[in-house]
């Protein structure tokens, strides 16, 4: 009976989910820049991943912000997916820094100048 109460909580927590996914609008037309993603990270993760600010190292090892965008990373092949779910699922977000940081990476992660990044 456990297993089935357990599972039902789960089954409502990923219908929350795709809900709450489904609240995001539709990608702007153009592109967005990290300009206008900027005040996100800095707001919500700059504690963490930068250098000059915390002594992260797991954290920073995902993602270090000091030397600016784009970010220096150990994992070049899995941060946009990374930082895509956390977009979308990070509790700490307004409903808009969830579609900003969301519509950033679906239009290509692109820096102020609207070039791909290219990982350090």
């Amino acid at each position: 009976m456990r297993l089935i109460g357990s599972l039902a909580v789960v089954a409502v927590i990923a219908v929350g989910v795709q809900a709450e996914r489904a609240k995001l609008p539709p990608p702007p037309a153009t592109p967005l820049r990290y300009t206008d993603v900027a005040p996100i990270f800095e707001k919500h993760c700059a504690g963490c991943h930068d250098a000059r600010r915390g002594t992260n190292a797991a954290a920073q090892a995902v993602f270090e912000m000091s030397g600016g965008y784009p970010f220096a990373t150990k994992r070049p092949g899995t941060l946009l997916g990374d930082l895509r779910h956390m977009f979308e699922n990070r509790g700490s977000l307004s409903q808009n820094e969830k579609w900003r940081g969301v519509s950033w990476i679906a239009g290509g992660a692109r820096d102020a100048e609207g070039r791909p990044p290219v990982w350090r």
